[in-house]
């Protein structure tokens, strides 16, 4: 029938089924993506054909489109995909599955009585994919390959507000190269492009997964070093000033020892608001550069180099 070649070549996936959950038919594009052959599935529950669908939200949506005969959208954003097919292989890296909206259909026989139901699965893989692929251009410095300001300013109302709730620690390292100006007019632009790049790459081996890293602007950049006091934060400030300074930045025969100056500030009790902290790293920087740079510093004085 015209019906069935139709149903055959279009680029969704159908899977018919009974009242019972029983797959009755699915169409080529379903046998083509599948990890299992079309003769496998064919007359199994689906629920044992693809374990994954045991799940509640999905068999409540099952008895809610047999019982009222609406339809019901399972979206990608929540469930990611319905049943596991294979992704196309420019994803493969980026999904293990294909990503998926999806319908369930009632199926009425000529009485309109409800008989069973059909799944329509949609690939939007690519979609998701530019997606992803929008939020970390917005989110990523372009040069560097690390976080930018504007995800650093939102992370840092995000942490400060959690750390604020529960009482917890953490820090902000604020710190720049020093005389990157001078680097730039000796050696050139392309060089200095090299150093913030470079500097970044050092830095990021150095902290940790949950530390947030952010290019703050120009040759500055800042951390928020979640679960850290200010003693922590101190040495690992120290560690990164001097992985800096020792480090050969090397680029096309092209070399300047690069040094670069920090201040430091940690939440407490009299933190009024993420501003507040990043003034006092920005103040404890100041202070680093007015004592002869290329050192850390705090505005607590204990603990003030």
């Amino acid at each position: 029938m015209m019906s069935d070649q139709i149903i055959s070549m279009v680029d969704i996936g159908i899977i018919t089924l009974d009242k019972d959950l029983t797959i009755t038919d699915c169409n080529n594009w379903i046998e083509f993506r599948c990890y299992q052959k079309k003769a496998e599935i064919i007359n199994r529950n689906i629920i044992e054909a693809f374990p994954n669908l045991d799940k509640e939200w999905f068999k409540t949506n099952c008895r809610s489109v047999l019982k009222f005969g609406n339809y019901a959208f399972f979206s990608q954003k929540l469930h990611e995909y319905c049943i596991p097919l294979k992704v196309s292989g420019k994803f493969r890296k980026e999904f293990e599955y294909m990503q998926q909206n999806c319908t369930l259909a009632p199926i009425r026989d000529e009485k309109k009585k409800i008989i069973g139901f059909f799944l329509i699965i949609n690939d939007v893989s690519d979609i998701i994919h530019y997606e992803k692929k929008l939020v970390r251009m917005a989110n990523i410095d372009g040069l560097t390959g690390i976080h930018n300001r504007a995800f650093f300013d939102k992370r840092l109302k995000e942490e400060f507000t959690r750390h604020k709730r529960y009482s917890r620690i953490m820090c902000i390292i604020l710190f720049d190269i020093d005389y990157f100006k001078k680097v730039n007019d000796s050696l050139g632009h392309q060089y200095g492009d090299f150093i913030l790049k470079q500097l970044a790459k050092l830095v990021k081996e150095r902290i940790r997964d949950i530390d947030i890293f952010a290019r703050y602007g120009g040759e500055e950049y800042v951390l928020i070093l979640p679960e850290t006091d200010i003693k922590e934060g101190l040495i690992v400030a120290e560690s990164i000033r001097s992985i800096i300074e020792c480090h050969q930045f090397l680029s096309n025969g092209k070399y300047m020892p690069i040094k670069i100056s920090l201040g430091i500030s940690s939440i407490n009790e009299n933190s009024e608001n993420p501003e507040t902290l990043l003034k006092e790293a920005d103040e404890a920087l100041y202070l680093s550069k007015k004592n002869g740079r290329n050192m850390v510093s705090t505005i607590v004085s204990e603990n003030k180099r």
